[in-house]
């Protein structure tokens, strides 16, 4: 019950810092009520169960950034913790201009943490220079966050994966899973965050 009310307050704080979350409240009564039933499965404590089983397709850096909305032919993608997934239907909420629009085409996965790509950059990595793979890796890197932040993460993840209509579409090759769609050494971290 005490890791039930810590979800309700990490999303509670969520939505009252950031104005885009408010207009998806629905949204984020659903992301509570899964984060919750997450919480007591285990899933936070056990951040790889209940993931996907069958064999994955193994997208690029470069492959997710062309499904980031801005072509309406194309699946609109989007990856947390290198899983990608479908999130066509949701095309109001992730498509380009929307309100969620940065998660589309990349793995944003510090994002989900703070509700904005503006916000909670990871500090090894400066901009000086223009070096825009770090940039761009830097909103995948997660394990420097607080538990309370991680298990946010968490509960966003089991969001996708549970959801109705957005669907598991394979792991990105970047961060969390090699080329092969092995987890690496840093997906194994997440177990022990």
């Amino acid at each position: 019950a005490a890791a039930v009310a810590v979800v309700v307050s990490v999303v509670g704080r969520r939505e009252q810092q950031v104005p885009a979350m408010r207009s998806l409240k629905a949204h984020a009564t659903v992301v509570f009520s899964l984060t919750a039933v997450a919480v007591v499965s285990g899933d936070v404590a056990n951040p790889t169960a209940g993931g996907p089983q069958e064999a994955a397709r193994v997208w690029s850096v470069e492959e997710l950034a062309l499904h980031d909305g801005r072509d309406p032919d194309k699946p609109l993608l989007l990856s947390i913790l290198g899983e990608v997934f479908d999130v066509s239907h949701g095309r109001q909420h992730y498509g380009k201009d929307m309100g969620y629009s940065y998660f589309a085409g990349r793995d944003c996965s510090r994002c989900f943490a703070f509700g904005s790509e503006e916000e909670g950059d990871d500090a090894s990595c400066t901009t000086e220079g223009n070096d825009a793979s770090c940039a761009m890796k830097s909103k995948s890197k997660v394990l420097d966050l607080s538990q309370e932040d991680l298990s946010g993460i968490f509960g966003w993840r089991t969001f996708y994966r549970k959801h109705e209509t957005y669907r598991f579409v394979g792991h990105l090759a970047d961060r969390y899973y090699d080329s092969s769609g092995k987890p690496t050494e840093e997906h194994a971290q997440l177990g022990a965050a």
